[in-house]
């Protein structure tokens, strides 16, 4: 990553968006830093299907599905 490029994460439930956060990824990091992303719902996680897109450059770059049981 370079410098000052944008990266984030959205995070979903079915199709309702729950978070969206964008950043410009820090120098100090470096092209090859490491980042983590969270999201703490109010209350807690509902049953249901979810999945977390990683942007960068606001282009979705991975996603990730998961269940609540």
């Amino acid at each position: 990553m370079a410098p000052g490029a944008t990266w984030g994460h959205i995070w979903l439930r079915g199709s309702v968006e729950l978070n969206r956060t964008v950043e410009k990824w820090p120098a100090g990091r470096g092209p090859s830093g490491r980042a983590w992303v969270y999201y703490t719902p109010e209350g807690a996680y509902l049953p249901g299907d979810y999945e977390v897109r990683l942007l960068v450059n606001d282009q979705v770059v991975a996603s990730v599905t998961f269940v609540v049981q």
